[in-house]
């Protein structure tokens, strides 16, 4: 499922994606949106943490939404 698959740059395994956070971090995982929703859930394999958002709007912001909790942390 981590395994980088389809594209050059190594950023998409078979149903995960990466979302870089900062030049050393990159979280794993998947996000979706139907009209009205829109949800994340990416994570740091070696640093057994994730988050997962729900939103009840379809606007963007969710990944720096997700990036701004995750740095809320220190796990390098």
């Amino acid at each position: 499922m981590l395994s980088p698959q389809l594209s050059k740059e190594g950023a998409q395994g078979l149903c995960f994606y990466t979302e870089t956070v900062n030049d050393s971090l990159k979280l794993w995982g998947h996000n979706g949106i139907d009209p009205g929703i829109r949800t994340t859930m990416y994570f740091h394999p070696e640093h057994k943490v994730g988050i997962i958002t729900f939103q009840n709007s379809a606007t963007d912001g969710a990944i720096s939404i997700l990036k701004k909790l995750y740095l809320l942390h220190q796990y390098e």
